[in-house]
């Protein structure tokens, strides 16, 4: 049997919309499409305020650590003790969010700007060909024929002197190499 739950996620059947008849239906897809950008907007500050978090975090955890190294065993170091150990609590609060916003994100229906990216960034066109020998005339196909004879002589001599097959293939890898 098939499964097709993966397709029940996606958020962009335009074709299955039936819309009342005095609804501008352009108009609700644009404004559709404007709520979808402002989620993803909105979603995108979510994560720059996780990182941001994070990132002031670890950078507390560092300092405080150096200062626990560099300070003598003492009454201060008791209390020191207690920062990391409330830095500690704050850093799996900070872990929680983030496994709570990836539970989000894959929850999160697929829509037309997140189904797929752009697989290339660039496009290359290819140069035009050579003139091909249907569009020479005569003297320009001899021409070329003359240079190609003159160029490769004692090639097409050599190979003119074979007899056998296995010969003849032995030489043209062998000279298709150079």
């Amino acid at each position: 049997m098939v499964d097709y739950s993966k397709w029940k996620d996606i958020e962009i059947s335009d074709d299955e919309d039936d819309t009342h008849p005095n609804i501008d239906t352009p108009s609700l897809f644009r404004w559709r499409h404007q709520a979808r950008v402002e989620r993803m907007a909105e979603k995108e500050q979510e994560v720059s305020k996780l990182k941001k978090e994070k990132e002031e975090y670890e950078a507390q955890i560092k300092k405080l650590k150096e200062k626990m190294k560099t300070s003598e065993e003492s009454t201060d170091m008791t209390t020191l003790k207690a920062a990391l150990n409330e830095l500690e609590k704050k850093g799996e609060n900070i872990i929680k969010k983030q496994k709570d916003f990836e539970k989000k994100e894959k929850l999160e229906p697929w829509n037309v700007d997140t189904i797929s990216s752009d697989g290339f960034s660039k496009t290359i066109i290819n140069q035009p060909v050579s003139r091909k020998e249907d569009d020479m005339s005569e003297e320009e196909k001899e021409k070329r024929m003359k240079e190609f004879v003159g160029k490769h002589e004692s090639s097409i001599k050599k190979y003119g002197m074979f007899r056998n097959f296995d010969d003849s293939r032995r030489f043209l890898m062998v000279s298709s190499r150079d």
